[in-house]
């Protein structure tokens, strides 16, 4: 059995730091339990990272700067990982993959990144004309392109790798977004991603971690409430009547969709640091066929 698990940028970065070691174990130790269900390949997000790495350095442009977080978030797994693995006793076999992703920029929607502003950021923003959106979570935030994605360039690599027995990391960030002309500035989802490559590695399970138990409906009104399931055509009607939000839950209701649609056999959505229970029907939202 393979299994793609997707690890949400926003819950490695709670406490409002770019990337706390505590939420990294945590993704680790999910990692090391679904193991237990066969192959595994690990994907990421990088929305408040690449935020602040593309503040920081201003000589980057915003598709280096994915490859950047790439490398810098995939080393930190990487040693979480081998840490992780040491204590259970396990070997480690762990391979990072800065990965290129295929896009279609004639499709193409806002993505949030970087940390929530402050009213003062948001003037200075603002007058600069850069485009902001607001939170589903709350705040404002900066809002870049992200493309819609079509292909791995990396797959092959990356199947072969799990054929072998590695425990490959890759499509951080959603990988590079490039076309046949070259990278693009531009952020790809990493929840599509993550979809479009368990589809081409023909995975059974994709699993998307966040800083959320479970998908709601109503989400942030006196009404909200947890789906603990949830069918394929509820949630393209939900999809389409806006309940989830754009740049958060929406893109991750969406993959466990068309992961489905592809050919997959299950999906689920729940909180960072709980893999095990997700997939036992404790905790998370299963999307059913």
């Amino acid at each position: 059995m393979l299994t793609v698990i997707a690890l949400g940028g926003n819950a490695f970065s709670t406490g409002g730091l770019p990337l706390e070691q505590e939420a990294v174990a945590a993704a680790a130790s999910d990692v090391a339990d679904l193991l237990e269900l066969g192959r595994v390949v690990v994907t990421h997000g990088n929305g408040p990272q690449v935020g602040e790495v593309i503040s920081s350095a201003k000589f980057m442009t915003l598709d280096q700067a994915v490859g950047c977080t790439q490398g810098w978030m995939g080393s930190a797994l990487a040693e979480a990982l081998r840490l992780e693995m040491s204590r259970r006793k396990l070997p480690d076999r762990t391979v990072v993959i800065v990965t290129r992703v295929l896009v279609d920029t004639s499709k193409a929607w806002l993505k949030p990144i970087g940390p929530r502003l402050s009213k003062e950021e948001v003037e200075e923003f603002t007058a600069k004309g850069v485009t902001l959106v607001r939170d589903p979570r709350g705040g404002v935030r900066r809002a870049v392109p992200s493309p819609e994605p079509l292909a791995v360039v990396e797959a092959e690599a990356i199947r072969s790798l799990v054929k072998e027995g590695f425990l490959v990391v890759c499509c951080g960030g959603g990988g590079v977004p490039t076309t046949e002309e070259g990278s693009v500035e531009a952020v790809v989802d990493k929840d599509l991603a993550s979809q479009v490559l368990a589809n081409s590695l023909q995975a059974d399970n994709l699993i998307i971690l966040t800083d959320a138990d479970y998908v709601y409906v109503d989400f942030g009104t006196p009404n909200q409430r947890p789906l603990r399931r949830m069918s394929l055509q509820e949630a393209e009607v939900l999809l389409s009547q806006g309940q989830f939000g754009e740049g958060s839950m929406a893109p991750k209701v969406e993959a466990a969709v068309r992961f489905l649609r592809g050919g997959g056999k299950r999906a689920f959505i729940g909180r960072l640091g709980k893999g095990r229970e997700i997939v036992k029907g404790e905790s998370g939202t299963e999307v059913v066929k």
